[in-house]
């Protein structure tokens, strides 16, 4: 019976399948340019032989999956098709693990629904095409709940290993989960309950430790374009990542999940308290996860992304579901319209445009699709007009080299944007950097060469009067 009960995740499986498929001419975007294929480039060419990437593209993260995407290149080439395929295994895992934890609460007939509630999260979609390795942290991180659960201390062991050693953010994600474990097992003693992280500990250490003795920096990288975000906020700027954190969690469709759940916390009398009881373990899963990274995320100058909470959606997601499957008090029929609007409304925050000057999440939704299309169509008229690349600004992503961006033979690009010197300006809506002074600026005094449209997205050619 459990092995037909996971064949509700074909359709899932072949959905990912096709959507990678289907989106595989999409390039590099926003920062998996900077921590995935910068760093595979240099690996590719320099074989390997390099362990630590150079200043001008070192971040401070670790390049795992970079490392992992140039050892895929060399096997089947490099495409932009090769590396999304490179990233499926990562998504179907996260499909399969998050079966094996639906199935630890719940095994009825609408287990489907809260997959679906589970993975149609808009950044969980964009994450699965944008080939960063938030998408490779949150498969480990639900391998590790899976194994928690279901009581597999190698596989919970084999989860931890590569989280610190995959981002910086990983060691939060190590934080998250030790605290988990370490309130979950108060029967163990200390020592045991500390075991298990241990390798992961000293894989991690081993890596920064190396790192600083190569680079003599730990986590203030002298690199300009990160050096910014790292350092502690003034007090008015941590009131301000108060409210981003908390837009994050409702952004795009959640807050009908966050709506369900303050109804459904009040109706605790409801349930029986075997459930509850149950419960309790996903309950600490979002409490520990939340606390830390608001702690850890909010004194810091470090800009909130959506992905950074990657890996909790899915559970939180999964908790609100079963909260609503197990209410006593609506029918069957209700609970399933209740999921279907939640899922209808997370998929409805893909099209979700902010005004112009409002900074976007563009890598946590699928909105900026059409981008990528105006994007090569701008760029083909740029060459057409003969326009030199040099004379041309911009911001990111869009600057630096072609072939980081497309995987192309391109070595040159547009560059930073300097509205004192720049003949050119190629802005879009899908782009953060632009304060409102130069928007206003480029409306204003500058002459509108081209705009080109879709959708909600345009991309627009300006140039100097």
């Amino acid at each position: 019976m459990r092995n037909k009960s996971a064949l509700y995740l074909i359709p899932f499986a072949v959905f990912f399948i096709g959507l990678t498929v289907c989106l595989s001419a999409v390039p590099f975007f926003w920062d998996s340019i900077m921590l995935t294929s910068r760093p595979a480039f240099w690996y590719f060419d320099n074989t390997f032989l390099k362990p630590f990437l150079p200043a001008h593209i070192d971040n401070g993260h670790p390049p795992l999956l970079g490392f992992y995407l140039a050892i895929i290149w060399h096997i089947f080439g490099k495409s932009l098709l090769v590396c999304h395929v490179a990233m499926l295994p990562f998504v179907l895992g996260c499909l399969w693990n998050l079966h094996k934890i639906i199935q630890y609460f719940y095994t009825g007939p609408l287990s489907w629904m809260i997959m679906a509630l589970a993975v149609l999260d808009a950044t969980f979609l964009a994450q699965s095409i944008y080939m960063g390795p938030d998408l490779v942290l949150c498969l480990f991180f639900l391998m590790a709940v899976n194994a928690l659960l279901n009581k597999k201390p190698t596989l919970f062991l084999f989860a931890l290993l590569p989280i610190g050693v995959l981002s910086i953010r990983g060691l939060f994600l190590l934080l998250s989960l030790f605290i988990i474990y370490f309130i979950k097992n108060e029967n163990l003693s200390i020592f045991k309950r500390i075991l298990p992280f241990v390798p992961a500990g000293i894989l991690a250490a081993m890596y920064f430790l190396f790192h600083y003795f190569e680079t003599g920096w730990l986590l203030n990288t002298p690199n300009e374009g990160w050096a910014a975000h790292r350092g502690f906020n003034s007090f008015s700027g941590m009131l301000k990542n108060v409210f981003v954190f908390n837009w994050r969690l409702i952004d795009f469709g959640r807050i009908g999940i966050w709506v369900c759940l303050i109804v459904l916390f009040f109706k605790k009398s409801e349930y029986d308290e075997s459930i509850q009881k149950k419960l309790g373990t996903l309950w600490l899963i979002c409490i520990a996860f939340f606390l830390v990274h608001a702690v850890l995320f909010i004194p810091l100058r470090n800009p909130i992304a959506h992905r950074y909470f990657l890996p909790i959606f899915p559970i939180f997601a999964i908790l609100v579901a079963i909260l609503i499957l197990e209410w006593k008090a609506i029918s069957q029929k209700t609970k399933s319209y209740i999921l279907g609007s939640l899922i209808l409304l997370q998929l409805l925050g893909n099209l979700i445009v902010y005004p112009t000057k409002t900074a976007q999440g563009w890598d946590a939704s699928l909105a900026a699709l059409p981008y990528f299309e105006l994007r090569k169509e701008m760029v083909n008229y740029i060459n057409e007009e003969e326009i030199d690349y040099v004379d041309v600004g911009t911001a990111f992503p869009n600057f630096g080299a072609m072939q980081f961006i497309e995987l192309n033979e391109e070595y040159t690009g547009f560059h930073q944007k300097d509205f004192d010197k720049e003949e050119y300006i190629f802005y879009s809506n899908v782009y953060n950097d632009f304060s409102d002074e130069q928007i206003d600026e480029l409306q204003n005094e500058w002459k509108l060469v081209k705009k080109i449209e879709k959708m909600q997205i345009w991309v627009a050619l300006y140039k100097r009067n």
